[in-house]
């Protein structure tokens, strides 16, 4: 009982300690961080609560919020792209035709939303959220046929929600994280 409290104990994340954090949609984006007695860390561009992590497990997938805290997500939830409902391409009719993109234009007119407002809505809201309402009010979103829109959605992914998966160093990924960062120095 007591070997199981202590390997629970190993498994926590705790001031002092080092973490590898890696952003989960984008490739070779890692980064060994100790978490100090400082009140933030950075993490790329990031500026993170330090608070925010110490106490939760290794492994877990976090989202950087707007107030520079981590929430802990199921990653589940944002790999789950497209609405179950929105899959069928049948009218209301009930005639089952498939959509093509042959007659939307790219004249940047299709999104109804402003930069200003699009830049408000993040300060706002989670990553989700602004995705959410970047397809509500995109015009020709419902007119794609479902490559398209899982396309653009991964595209919003990478561009509005940064995902980061807190792990423990090992030798392997210490090695992995080095070799991304500049292989020909590690031969």
């Amino acid at each position: 009982m007591d070997i199981q409290l202590a390997d629970n104990d190993d498994n926590i994340i705790q001031s002092e300690h080092f973490v590898i954090m890696r952003k989960t949609f984008k490739a070779n984006t890692c980064k060994l961080i100790k978490l100090g007695r400082e009140k933030y860390f950075f993490f790329f561009k990031h500026k993170i609560l330090t608070e925010s992590l110490v106490g939760q497990k290794y492994g877990l997938t976090f989202e950087l919020t707007s107030d520079k805290t981590l929430k802990s997500v199921n990653l589940i939830d944002y790999l789950d792209l497209i609405n179950p409902n929105s899959n069928s391409n049948s009218n209301d009719d009930g005639n089952c035709q498939p959509k093509d993109n042959r007659f939307l234009v790219d004249n940047n007119s299709s999104q109804k939303l402003t930069r200003n407002d699009i830049e408000k809505i993040k300060k706002e809201k989670s990553g989700q959220q602004v995705i959410q309402t970047l397809v509500e009010n995109s015009a020709t979103f419902v007119e794609k046929n479902v490559f398209s829109q899982v396309k653009y959605l991964q595209k919003k992914q990478k561009k509005y929600v940064c995902l980061v998966t807190v792990t423990k160093p090992t030798a392997k990924l210490l090695m992995e994280m080095y070799y991304s960062q500049s292989p020909s120095k590690n031969k």
